[in-house]
């Protein structure tokens, strides 16, 4: 296999002598080229054609899979003389639980889990997720129940996330709080999936850098294989950085607020060392985890080296941040502390079998209420019932807990769900 740099220069290379040869045939050409751009145009309108039936397509059955997940709708009914908390669902992207961190990375996490309870947080020291996969998990968690109407929907075989990504941005937490008065509260993406979400009120822009569209730009251009690795680094941990930095200032806002954001770490791409010094992998950006990231880089060794950095490092950076959004906070807020899934050294995508299943779905869960005694958490919970316990608490609603249970899911086949509670457990 090719070192990473050398493919990127080989690709830059390519990019080049391709555009210099269309260069140079163009500019030698003498032939009138109305018939090529006649082609051109018509060649252009059928893929118009084709795109807009898919649009459409896509709109019809997206708004049937909405209708489909959201069944389950508790009655709510919210007091209008009722103060509500703030509420942050801060997704840590493959933060592992500390019984695996410490057998398979040798990471003693004991005294950042101690300082958590030293602040009253609740952190479920068994606590599994539902799904392998990101878009899996937290479809699942927002909406508050399993996918199994969507994966018979959708059937076994299909590899379509669309409608995965609308139930994610078109979600039953969203539609409860906005209409008991909650504002939402974004920040810049780390994670694709939790781009340019319509609910979003109050935005915490990050003035440096390029931007989400800068940012797919470059990926897609021979500038991203020019710059190599460093730029796309920089502005992962730009931000990254920038959540932790911001995220108190949301508990000053004068009035109930809903936060989500997902850090997409310590999963890949691995850019911070425990000191939060940058690391020195060379080549361009991919959050690929798994078999797929070890197809670019094969050295399981230095995959757990480098999971064990960044993750001191963002638990460093997260016990800070939620010190400073119980300091600013006028009153005691709701905070949930979750990983989406766990760590991937031994996760074979395309094979169940050989995929170390309690590394994967063993994750950190930590949760901080106002009054915790009254909640109905356990050593067990997992994200599916997570919203279900905080609408019973502020809400006083009527969700019974689901059983919690653990669903594998190849990546080529998204919706083909394999219950590996057993082997999990």
């Amino acid at each position: 296999m090719f070192d990473g740099n050398l493919n990127y220069s080989i690709g830059l290379i390519i990019w080049l002598l391709f555009i210099l040869i269309c260069t140079i045939s163009i500019t030698k050409s003498r032939k009138n080229f109305w018939r090529i751009s006649s082609y051109l145009n018509t060649v252009s309108l059928i893929l118009v054609v084709i795109s807009t039936a898919n649009i459409i397509f896509y709109e019809i059955r997206s708004k049937d899979i909405s209708e489909l997940i959201t069944k389950t709708n508790s009655s709510i009914v919210a007091s209008p003389e009722e103060t509500y908390p703030d509420i942050y669902y801060i997704v840590l992207d493959g933060f592992a639980r500390q019984d695996v961190l410490k057998e398979i990375y040798n990471v003693d996490n004991s005294s950042f889990i101690s300082s958590l309870e030293d602040l009253d947080f609740f952190v479920a020291s068994q606590s599994t997720a539902n799904y392998p996969q990101t878009y899996l998990s937290i479809s699942s968690a927002l909406n508050l129940q399993y996918l199994d109407d969507i994966a018979l929907t959708m059937g076994k075989e299909s590899t379509d996330r669309g409608p995965l990504q609308k139930i994610l941005n078109d979600n039953q937490v969203y539609e409860t709080l906005k209409k008991n008065g909650y504002s939402f509260v974004s920040f810049p993406y780390t994670w694709t999936g939790t781009a340019n979400n319509q609910h979003t009120d109050i935005f915490m822009q990050n003035q440096i850098g390029f931007g989400e569209f800068g940012d797919l730009l470059l990926d897609l251009t021979p500038v991203s294989i020019l710059l190599q690795k460093n730029l796309q680094s920089d502005q992962h941990r730009n931000k990254i950085l920038h959540v932790f930095e911001k995220m108190g200032e949301v508990a000053k806002i004068k009035k109930p607020t809903f936060t989500y954001t997902h850090i997409l770490a310590p999963h890949p791409p691995f850019v911070f060392l425990s000191d939060g010094s940058p690391t020195k992998i060379g080549g361009r950006m991919y959050g690929n985890d798994g078999s797929h990231y070890f197809e670019l880089h094969p050295d399981k060794e230095e995959y757990r080296n480098l999971y064990a950095e960044q993750t001191s490092f963002i638990a460093q950076k997260t016990l800070k941040m939620v010190e400073e959004i119980l300091t600013n906070s006028a009153e005691k807020p709701i905070i949930i502390l979750q990983s989406d899934h766990g760590p991937g050294s031994m996760l074979e995508w395309e094979d169940e079998k050989t995929t170390n299943m309690k590394e994967r779905f063993s994750i950190l869960n930590a949760y901080y209420f106002p009054d915790t005694e009254k909640t109905s958490l356990y050593e067990t919970i997992t994200p599916v019932n997570s919203f279900r316990v905080i609408f019973n608490n502020i809400f006083d609603a009527n969700f019974e807990l689901l059983p919690d249970k653990n669903y594998f899911a190849r990546w080529s086949t998204p919706y083909h769900h394999i219950d590996v509670t057993e082997r999990v457990q």
